[in-house]
């Protein structure tokens, strides 16, 4: 106590000497000068930040003396000292990263850890528990006491052939947990002693588990009988109150093991609204969904699951959603800049449409506009450095070159389908995406007539409200969906669609509800403007959505027909009706079974000396008629070709001068929105022969 009078008198004078503003010298020199103007001195200056610095008063604190009865932990050595004193109390006063150490567990069978434990909402991060030499491990061997309000970050608890009870935070829990927070922990359980209780966050708790949510991943391999549980091992007259899992849960040996999502086993326990939320729960390499392996007496109430138990796509479906959400992913993670200003317009009202961009900036994804441009326009408007080329500053206008570089919520969605799909009928209308289904189709059991009935209201999400469709129904629907489908919502209002990044993360109650607030969906999405310091982007990547919000906006899951079923045509191309070379032009109709994305001529002299490399992109802006019954005309519908015109090339063509009579080679490809390069021709020819044929 001494010492921490001393200290705390210590600071104090250090405050006072930096409040009056400089040092003794500089005050007689004032003292001496009854007119008050002593000559300035350094001492004079404004005191050193560094007297203020709580870090180094933290640092300044004894962790081997407690303070009022409390050991103040900064360091690794105050965290030594719960094993030293297990009758203490401790508080965290800051964040610890402990660099890999090793940390025997605190409390033993005959010396229970019976003190307190209160981090404070702080982390403790990356160190290993080494077993407890009485067989119990984790933070705390025995707990009698109480953890509360501790957050702990990348922990390995390891465990030897004479571990009874393994926790990450008590192998033995007859006390309290409390508002505990685990992230990245693991427990590779190979060795252990006959009969082990093995949990996530208690071995056995005899005690109370609250409010604790862990992501710690349990492989059980060890050939011996043991209670595995994904919160706790062994549940007996004990509680556990909302306790989540997110870690997974792999247990070999089944037969010689009780295994429960929530506790291996219990007896006259409570168990309430406990969750195991993790990717993998797995017997023997095969799927277990019961909350506790066995039971006696206990009241089990309100716990969730997640629902792992749906089949692996099969592998030609899988591949085609895999190339789906990498394009979904390439365009929204481009990153590039400019050298100049570069002005930003277009004609809608959307603020996303409209500004401009800075040198100095980093730009992420496409930029956010209505032409529907690919990632491979994008690209060829950016030189080796990504950043954007000369030309795009000289026409004061982003709508002149637009259609290379950009594209909304929709056509990028359309973008990442269309490198699978030739089936989709797509033209923009009032709300982003087809109002027939035309090779784009509902995902789950509702009516594709809703997405027509109710695109004119103000919020999609008035057919749940009408009884229309219920809200299971539609919970369902989203469980249905996979990586690679969409929804689409918010329909009067423009619309807006996101891509399924992964499949869904669907979380059930005891009766298999879905719960709407804990399961989610992971998308990829365009229209969505933020900045972070000189960081700027109109695309979220990887972000997520629980259901509850999907059926707030009423959203339609969808998807295209080739996502369904794997199969997809042969990409061709060829081209018709002539590329002769006559007089210089190129004539003839290039036709492909996939949206063209691009057309490349190049033509060779007789010596191999290449005189014209060119690239065109076919249109994809084109005013729909309203003819297949779309809703009218619209300025902003997009539709995308699959035929392309070699007369396009007659303007580059009259800067190129062949000879009279020259032997030229000609090289004609088409690259398909699906990523095929396809050579539709490749051929000799002589300039100016008006029957000049391919030889």
């Amino acid at each position: 106590m001494k010492r921490y009078l001393a200290f705390i008198l210590a600071v104090i004078m250090i405050v006072s000497s930096c409040a009056c503003g400089g040092s003794p010298d500089a005050a007689s020199s004032a003292a001496e000068d009854p007119s008050g103007e002593a000559e300035s001195t350094a001492s004079a200056e404004e005191p050193s930040s560094a007297a203020f610095d709580p870090n180094a008063i933290i640092d300044a604190i004894d962790e081997t003396v407690p303070m009022g009865g409390v050991y103040q932990v900064h360091s690794i050595t105050g965290v030594k000292q719960m094993a030293e004193h297990p009758d203490a109390k401790f508080k965290l006063l800051r964040d610890i990263d402990l660099g890999g150490a090793e940390i025997a567990p605190a409390g033993t069978q005959s010396a229970p850890f019976t003190g307190q434990i209160d981090g404070s909402t702080h982390v403790i991060s990356n160190f290993t528990i080494t077993p407890g030499e009485d067989g119990n491990t984790g933070l705390v061997g025995v707990l009698k006491g109480s953890v509360k309000d501790l957050i702990i970050d990348n922990v390995t608890v390891k465990c030897d052939e004479n571990t009874k009870s393994i926790g990450a935070i008590a192998g033995v829990n007859e006390g309290t947990i409390s508002r505990v927070t685990l992230t990245g922990g693991s427990m590779t359980v190979d060795k252990a002693a006959s009969g082990a209780t093995i949990g996530s966050i208690a071995g056995t708790n005899k005690g109370s588990i609250s409010n604790t949510t862990v992501a710690v991943d349990i492989v059980c391999s060890f050939a011996g009988e043991a209670s595995v549980g994904g919160v706790a091992g062994v549940c007996e007259g004990g509680t556990m109150n909302y306790a989540e899992q997110d870690g997974i849960l792999e247990i070999t040996g089944g037969s010689a093991k009780k295994s429960g999502l929530i506790a291996g086993s219990t007896k006259d326990a409570e168990i309430k609204a406990c969750a195991f939320v993790g990717a993998v729960n797995t017997i023997d390499g095969k799927l277990f969904t019961e909350l506790v392996g066995s039971d006696e007496g206990s009241t089990i109430e309100k716990c969730l699951t997640r629902d792992n138990g749906r089949e692996p796509l099969p592998e030609n479906v899988q591949k085609l959603r895999d190339k789906v959400v990498d394009t979904m992913y390439a365009m929204g993670s481009v990153v590039w800049t400019v050298k100049e200003k570069l002005y930003h317009d277009c004609t809608c009202t959307l603020t996303a449409c409209h500004g401009i961009f800075y040198p100095g900036m980093i730009y992420v994804g496409m930029p956010y506009g209505h032409k529907g441009a690919s990632l491979n326009r994008f690209m060829s408007m950016v030189d080796e450095d990504n950043v954007v080329i000369d030309w795009a500053y000289d026409q004061e206008s982003f709508d002149t070159y637009d259609s290379y570089m950009n594209s909304d919520c929709s056509s990028s969605l359309f973008q990442a389908w269309a490198t699978v799909s030739n089936t989709i009928n797509f033209c923009r209308v009032s709300g982003e995406l087809p109002t027939v289904p035309g090779g784009c189709v509902p995902v789950g059991d509702y009516p594709w007539e809703l997405i027509t009935s109710y695109k004119d209201k103000e919020t999609s999400d008035l057919w749940i409200k009408d009884g229309v469709v219920s809200e299971e129904s539609m919970l369902e629907a989203y469980a249905q969906m996979r990586k690679g489908d969409a929804y689409w919502y918010r329909i009067k209002a423009g619309g807006h669609t996101r891509m399924l990044a992964e499949d869904p993360v669907i979380v059930r109650d005891q009766e298999g509800r879905i719960d709407p607030n804990l399961s989610y969906v992971i998308c990829h999405e365009q229209g969505a403007t933020h900045q972070e310091d000189n960081v700027y982007s109109s695309w979220k990547t990887n972000w997520r959505y629980n259901l509850a919000a999907l059926l707030s906006l009423g959203c339609f899951p969808i998807t295209c027909q080739e996502l369904l079923t794997g199969e997809m045509e042969t990409p061709q191309a060829q081209i018709l009706g002539g590329c002769d070379g006559k007089a210089g032009l190129f004539t003839g109709t290039i036709k492909a079974n996939y949206y063209l994305d691009e057309v490349t001529l190049v033509i060779d002299d007789e010596d191999g000396n290449e005189v014209l490399n060119k690239r065109m992109f076919p249109a994809i802006g084109r005013v729909h008629d309203g003819s297949d019954g779309g809703g009218g005309a619209d300025i902003n519908i997009r539709c995308y070709d699959d035929d392309f015109d070699m007369a396009a090339f007659a303007t580059p063509l009259q800067d190129l001068m062949m000879e009279p009579g020259g032997v030229y080679h000609a090289t004609i490809t088409a690259i398909l929105a699906t990523g095929d390069i396809i050579t539709v021709k490749d051929y000799t020819f002589t300039n100016g022969t008006a029957s000049a044929k391919a030889d």
